[in-house]
């Protein structure tokens, strides 16, 4: 169940409540009593809260009879354990020139399963591979990948942009001639108007090492300008 507060201009000016029910549907991963919200916006008229463990539950709330709707991330497994890691060092959604887009870093840090090129998960356990971000290099870098999805409206499906192995970027020359480490990008940034462009945090190994932001460039899988 679920509370959500609407402020209704005009002579009185006055909030209105509704309670709505939650769609809880465990074969989608949204598991009574785990939903956390990492973020809100809106998009496409609705208000969206994001859990980057599941999804975004999405809400038209001038609808004379408002919902609930819930919209998995793709390429992801649920995260029920107490402690959530900072999924937001790893994930963000963003909109791009009217587009919803999804970024995961993904180390294998949250997944017990293997992802192919394509995005897909496989079966095999990967639990004795994962690594801490500082952990990768050249050698090991196809290991962890930047994964990005465009949301196809008004379908409500996500769409594969780009795959980016970590190995494919550190052997670009752009890379290669640049000081900065082989570490695994965190804080992913959506940049606002070119869909293929995101932005990082890289950092060295060492607690007080310099860190650098860095632009990326998805479709040519390189770093930006």
């Amino acid at each position: 169940m679920a509370f959500v507060w609407i402020f209704r201009s005009g002579p009185n000016n006055k909030w209105d409540i509704r309670q709505l029910d939650m769609p809880h549907d465990p074969d989608k991963g949204l598991v009574e009593f785990h939903w956390r919200t990492d973020a809100v916006f809106s998009f496409d008229g609705f208000i969206c809260w994001v859990d980057y463990h599941r999804g975004i539950l999405l809400c038209d709330v001038c609808n004379s009879d408002p919902e609930l709707r819930f919209l998995r991330f793709p390429g992801i497994e649920t995260w029920r354990c107490g402690d959530r890691a900072l999924p937001t060092r790893y994930r963000t959604v963003s909109i791009c020139r009217g587009r919803m887009k999804f970024v995961d870093v993904d180390n294998g840090r949250f997944r017990s399963t293997k992802r192919d090129e394509n995005g897909s998960t496989e079966s095999n356990d990967i639990r004795s591979t994962e690594r801490d971000d500082n952990e990768y290099t050249e050698s090991n870098g196809d290991e962890c990948s930047i994964n990005t999805w465009t949301l196809k409206m008004p379908q409500y499906e996500w769409e594969v942009d780009s795959v980016l192995q970590l190995g494919e970027l550190w052997s670009h020359r752009k890379y290669r001639d640049s000081p900065l480490p082989r570490t695994v990008p965190t804080f992913p940034i959506v940049n606002m108007m070119e869909p293929n462009i995101l932005h990082f945090i890289v950092k060295g190994s060492g607690f007080y090492d310099k860190a650098w932001m860095v632009t990326i460039d998805t479709k040519k899988k390189s770093l930006g300008p």
